[in-house]
């Protein structure tokens, strides 16, 4: 089974109390019962823009959403490792999460050299950018 954005929202919004509280249901089901949904990895970075974008949530509640479901049993992420260290990143960097996840996967895969005229590439040790 996969997990779409919206069940995340509804549950940690609670803008919809009904729904919400169906999410957290099943969501406290799918962890002790050793069942797994899969969720990919623009789902969660989804969650993370609708948080930022439309809910005005702060870095600070953003980065405790992503930890908190990058750590619920039952949720299966194949890059869950890369997106732990992209929170990481995320929180003691002045870059977005996605500059963030391209540093992360980048350092999981051994590259160390990226194109990019984001700058803030320029604030991480042992990267080095260069523009087109």
């Amino acid at each position: 089974m996969l997990l779409d954005a919206n069940v995340l929202l509804r549950y940690v919004t609670g803008d919809d109390p009904e729904k919400a509280a169906r999410c957290e249901r099943w969501l406290n089901t799918i962890a002790g019962e050793g069942e797994h949904v899969v969720m990919t990895s623009l789902c969660l970075a989804e969650v993370a823009w609708v948080l930022d974008r439309l809910y005005r949530y702060p870095k600070v509640a953003i980065i405790a959403v992503l930890r908190r479901l990058l750590n619920t049993r039952g949720i299966a992420l194949i890059e869950r490792d890369i997106w732990l260290t992209a929170v990481d990143l995320f929180e003691h960097h002045a870059m977005n999460l996605i500059d963030a996840y391209h540093v992360a996967f980048m350092n999981t895969h051994g590259i160390t050299t990226l194109y990019s005229y984001d700058t803030d590439f320029d604030q991480v040790a042992g990267l080095t950018r260069r523009e087109p």
